[in-house]
């Protein structure tokens, strides 16, 4: 089979996106706008293509790959700021999804899985929220997410369109954008944390809220795609043990071990206990609470500090380097990009000079997950010994391209990183690795 996943830079998508690659022998297509995910956490193997939902026309994609199967993750998740982004909210959450569904019904897609979210039910209900419940949601993001609800109901009533709905709550974990301060109140909390900020609480923290880690929900979802009694349902997905946010807020502390303290700020409108049902999950999709909160941050927490940590240990690339250190400098610790998932070459070119007169010895190299975003928490460069692992023959002067494919390949035609680096499209982020003659390099 063929699989479309729509979102597959992000958190669910990706996750997904690898589970799939490392579990079946199915082919992933995926699409992304990248407005919100980094190309950095896509899988080796996965068919991308950037497109923007809400304009583009799907057609090629859909007739090249013959997809049996989507997966709609794309999304811009951000609940408490749709009210002010009103427009931005539809086009993104509502008429990318319509366009997606036309193409499904055109194109005869077997099953259309539809990440819908917990924001439907509102807040006149007593938690937790069940899936027989009439869906009254309070902002803009809910509303767009049942709009689509009710598109997909009329998709399968007028063209037999296959579908089910899964309506995830409060997913977190690795590949999660925690540079985005509207998004999961986890990722905000690392990102404040790694950045030297105290977590910021709105309210006394008593607000209940129940959080999962998105790789307890990779089975679930494959599942809502293959088992012919899931289609036409309605199905919640997450977590079943409920937690205060001052609670989930010490959690991560102690995961850190910072001496930091939350600081509280006026409470504001959202809905103080929310959480949903997970037995129908458990019943049709097989749905296991495997991860503690505790142990979910943990593992987030050493993919936020360290990015080369996920893609070394989960086999998104052939192999990791013999040895990768970090080179621990105020001056490149600090240094944080200009302007959205981009940066100053000029700038950065005096940094690299800076690191090449401190660490003679020391091949540095330039790591691609650490320069895609404004204030990303961990830049730092890292040093390495060896590429032979990834098939490639580091020479002096060479420039080096960890994103093409499933193996690192060189680039002839660029002489320097600003060269390199202005042949990428604009708003892409560093992913450029560069062994320079100034380095004393040993391959």
């Amino acid at each position: 089979m063929n699989v479309l996943i729509t979102g597959v830079a992000g958190l669910l998508g990706s996750r997904l996106a690898n589970w799939i690659k490392k579990n079946t022998e199915h082919t992933v297509v995926g699409i992304d706008d990248m407005s919100g995910g980094y190309e950095e956490n896509i899988p080796s193997g996965v068919r991308f293509y950037r497109e923007n939902l809400s304009v583009d026309n799907l057609d090629g994609i859909f007739e090249e790959h013959k997809i049996d199967i989507i997966y709609h993750f794309a999304a811009y998740a951000a609940e408490g700021l749709s009210p002010f982004i009103r427009k931005y909210n539809y086009q993104n959450n509502l008429l990318a999804s319509t366009n997606l569904i036309n193409h499904a019904i055109k194109h005869d897609i077997q099953r259309f899985v539809f990440a819908s979210s917990m924001s439907v039910y509102g807040n006149i209900y007593n938690p937790p929220f069940s899936e027989d419940l009439q869906p009254r949601p309070i902002d803009p993001y809910g509303i767009a997410k049942y709009a689509v609800e009710q598109d997909l109901r009329v998709a399968y009533e007028q063209h037999k369109l296959p579908y089910t709905i899964v309506r995830p709550h409060n997913f977190y974990g690795r590949n999660q954008n925690i540079w985005d301060k509207y998004r999961n109140v986890l990722g905000i909390w690392m990102w404040q944390i790694i950045n030297g900020y105290s977590p910021t609480i709105f309210g006394d923290g008593s607000q209940v809220r129940a959080f999962s880690y998105v790789d307890d929900s990779l089975v679930p979802f494959w599942n809502a795609s293959q088992k012919d009694e899931c289609v036409g349902e309605i199905i919640n997905l997450g977590g079943i043990h409920e937690v205060s946010i001052q609670k989930a807020c010490d959690t991560l502390l102690k995961v850190t071990g910072t001496d930091l303290l939350p600081e509280h700020h006026e409470m504001r409108h959202e809905a103080h206990y929310a959480y949903s049902t997970w037995d129908k999950s458990v019943r049709m999709l097989d749905f296991e609470h495997k991860t503690s909160l505790e142990d979910g941050l943990t593992k987030m927490w050493e993919w936020a500090i360290n990015p080369d940590y996920i893609l070394y240990n989960e086999g998104m690339f052939p192999s990791g380097p013999e040895s990768t250190t970090n080179v621990d400098s105020d001056f490149v610790k600090n240094y944080t990009l200009d302007g959205n998932r981009g940066f100053d070459y000029k700038e950065l070119q005096d940094v690299i000079s800076d690191a090449q007169k401190e660490y003679k010895d020391t091949k540095i190299m330039l790591n691609p997950m650490e320069y895609t975003s404004l204030d990303a928490p961990t830049n730092y460069y890292h040093g390495c010994n060896n590429f032979s692992d990834f098939g490639v023959e580091v020479e002096e002067g060479d420039l080096i391209f960890p994103y093409e494919g499933d193996v690192f390949h060189h680039e002839d035609d660029a002489d320097t990183i600003e060269e390199a680096c202005k042949k990428l499209e604009p708003n892409q982020g560093l992913k450029t690795r560069c062994a320079d003659e100034l380095y004393d390099t040993k391959i």
